[in-house]
């Protein structure tokens, strides 16, 4: 097996609600915004800006492809149950990438804070009962028990991934929508190509790295090599549906499309070998638009 680093830190909080918390179908879009909120009342401005906005640090907040600016944090939101009962039990998954990794204090208490006043405007209030980080190999530590900070010497910053030497046959599954978007729209079923999603994960991987990170990404190639590879990869099998979604923006006052891929692909062919360490950092790093939201989440199967 191979391996590479990447720069992150994650975190599990575990929720009950103290009150019905009216989550939209997709609740990643209600943590962004409950999140953002808190962090504005917790943290100077400074400080808001480096993690919520950090494209805003930017002069251009898009890419020479077109496409927006990564934010280094993005929540895990795998859960289409909606609304929560009073009483009822939840998760949030929030990620750090990189140089925002020195405000892990400040964004886990954002998290707390917004739990306590409603997730919500003037609603949907949670208690933190427990909060664990996630370590690479899925096992979790226990950093707050409801009553006590569990405290540690150092917290673990660095996720560690790995991938085999050689792949033929990989099966991706999208297991949150996955926005996909060519000409600022999502593509027909059909057009799924391997060339779509790899200039999406490969375009997100290295502006992380480049805008976040004091290195490189380990694996690169000239422009020419990518597309190269790219074309040595093909669409085995494709078992892909169009999710529907949508969430409400306060901010604009309009509901935004959020459709995107879900359901399984598999990839097969000689450039795999090449573009692997893309797809397996893709897997913690999630790709397409919208992913601070918790889409374009996906788990890979490696079949030969």
């Amino acid at each position: 097996m191979k391996k590479i680093e990447l720069p992150m830190i994650k975190f599990r909080f575990e929720l009950e609600a103290l009150e019905e918390i009216p989550f939209p179908v997709f609740r990643g879009s209600a943590f962004r915004g409950a999140f953002g909120r808190a962090l504005m009342e917790t943290v100077d401005h400074r400080v808001y800006q480096e993690i919520f906005e950090s494209h805003s640090t930017f002069e251009n907040r898009r890419n020479n492809e077109g496409r927006t600016i990564p934010n280094p944090y993005f929540f895990d939101a795998a859960d289409y149950s909606g609304t929560v009962q009073s009483g009822g039990l939840f998760d949030i998954g929030l990620a750090l990438f990189g140089t925002r990794m020195r405000y892990v204090e400040h964004a886990v208490n954002a998290v707390v804070y917004a739990a306590e006043h409603g997730f919500s405007v003037d609603r949907g209030r949670a208690r933190v009962n427990r909060i664990f980080q996630v370590m690479s190999d899925g096992s979790e530590e226990l950093l707050y028990d409801g009553r006590h900070v569990i405290v540690k010497s150092q917290l673990d910053k660095h996720f560690v991934v790995f991938y085999p030497e050689q792949i033929n046959c990989v099966e991706i599954d999208f297991i949150t929508p996955t926005r996909l978007l060519c000409s600022n729209e999502l593509p027909d079923l059909q057009k799924f190509t391997p060339g779509l999603l790899f200039s999406h994960l490969i375009g997100r991987i290295r502006q992380l790295f480049n805008l976040y990170s004091h290195y490189r990404f380990p694996v690169d190639y000239s422009d020419d090599d990518y597309q190269e590879y790219i074309r040595n990869i093909s669409v085995y099998d494709n078992r892909l549906r169009i999710f529907e979604c949508a969430r409400y923006s306060s901010r604009q006052d309009r509901i935004i499309n959020l459709d995107g891929f879900s359901g399984r692909v598999v990839l097969t062919g000689r450039g795999l070998d090449y573009l692997a360490p893309y797809l397996a950092a893709g897997e913690y790093l999630r790709v397409g638009h919208a992913a601070v939201m918790g889409l374009g989440q996906y788990r890979l199967n490696y079949l030969f």
